[in-house]
């Protein structure tokens, strides 16, 4: 396997879904041996074992967030993590009910699974948005970013104006421009709708009197690099809005796990 085919998955050959998968084969393992009175449950022995592995996971699973975020880190890589993050997380799928002994009721304990549960989901699926839409933004791929392309955008639209002042008394000309010409403003919402089809354009040109062609020629020149500038602007601004949109439901989900997560302990030891 090449480096560029490796992901978070398949990390190392699959190092931390074999780590995971042998870890849990053991639990279920000991826990189908085991057999207590009164039947498997959070409150044998080995439930708060589990119990304890699971928050141990949870826990670790919330350190990630801080870790990707570390650039000083050398014992270990973002995409070792994310691997080790990804599989421990379908891990807590099942060694959270081998905790509970199988028993879910309308409680908080199960509330907590269910949140749990919505996290690793929302977790995987952002993982994977990750590990996608970068290859769609422009920067991740040596292109330009958004402050980047802003700016390219006014300038295109300063030398269409410059075009336009120079052109003032040529009335033909002034009607050409402002057709296919649009405006940008970074503070609107931008569609693909909005922008002009310049597909017309050549033959628009070519009805321009004969003084007017050259001028003509070039404001269509800037023109078009201004919509291509805008639609990759689109694209990337599509991609960011996609990751933060994962960030405000993955993140609450998180805190929300944990606070469930404190409530749950508190009860059990308390009660």
């Amino acid at each position: 396997m090449t480096q560029d085919s490796e992901t978070f998955l398949n990390y190392r050959g699959y190092r931390w879904l074999w780590i995971n998968g042998v870890f849990l084969l053991v639990l279920t393992i000991i826990y189908a041996l085991h057999t207590p009175l009164g039947g498997p449950r959070g409150g044998t022995k080995l439930g708060y074992i589990y119990g304890g592995l699971a928050t141990i996971g949870i826990l670790y699973l919330t350190w990630y967030g801080a870790r990707k975020r570390s650039y000083r880190a050398q014992m270990t890589t973002l995409k070792g993590c994310l691997a080790a993050h990804v599989w421990l997380g379908v891990s807590l799928a099942m060694i959270v009910p081998l905790h509970a002994g199988f028993h879910f009721g309308c409680n908080v304990h199960t509330l907590t699974y269910v949140v749990m549960m919505a996290v690793v989901i929302s977790g995987i699926w952002g993982a994977f948005q990750f590990q996608t839409l970068p290859e769609r933004i422009q920067s991740h791929r040596g292109g330009a970013g958004v402050p980047k392309l802003v700016e390219q955008i006014y300038e295109t639209s300063t030398e269409i104006s410059k075009l336009a002042d120079e052109s003032s008394s040529d009335g033909e000309l002034l009607t050409f421009i402002k057709k296919f010409d649009f405006r940008f403003d970074e503070h609107h919402s931008l569609t693909k709708k909005n922008l002009p089809n310049l597909m017309n354009a050549s033959e628009s040109l070519n009805t321009l009197p004969p003084i007017s062609m050259d001028k003509g020629y070039a404001f269509l020149k800037v023109v078009t690099r201004k919509r291509d500038l805008t639609l990759r602007l689109i694209d990337e601004l599509s991609v960011l809005k996609r990751l933060k949109l994962w960030l405000y439901l993955h993140l609450p989900l998180t805190i929300a796990l944990l606070v469930l997560l404190f409530i749950h302990i508190f009860s059990v030891i308390y009660y």
